[in-house]
């Protein structure tokens, strides 16, 4: 059910990327919190992860990553390279 989910959410912000501008820590948040990522999300949630990535001013990334706890920025850099 939690993997259909993360389907339509990747829809949705294919078809609507301002939709989640505001709320980017809990996107990432929900992103890193598989303890295993299904095979068929794992690309698409990439995607998703440094498409908002490139979004982020980089002069502003560096703060904006450090604010996220050490696990979550270890799951997203080890999956996602960010």
């Amino acid at each position: 059910m939690q993997e259909h989910a993360f389907h339509g959410l990747v829809e949705m912000l294919r078809l609507h990327p301002a939709a989640a501008m505001g709320c980017l820590p809990l996107l990432f948040a929900a992103i890193a919190s598989w303890d295993e990522v299904p095979s068929g999300l794992s690309e698409p949630l990439g995607a998703v992860a440094t498409g908002y990535k490139a979004q982020v001013p980089a002069a502003q990334w560096d703060a904006f990553y450090s604010s996220f706890p050490e696990q979550m920025r270890s799951r997203l850099t080890a999956r996602y390279h960010l």
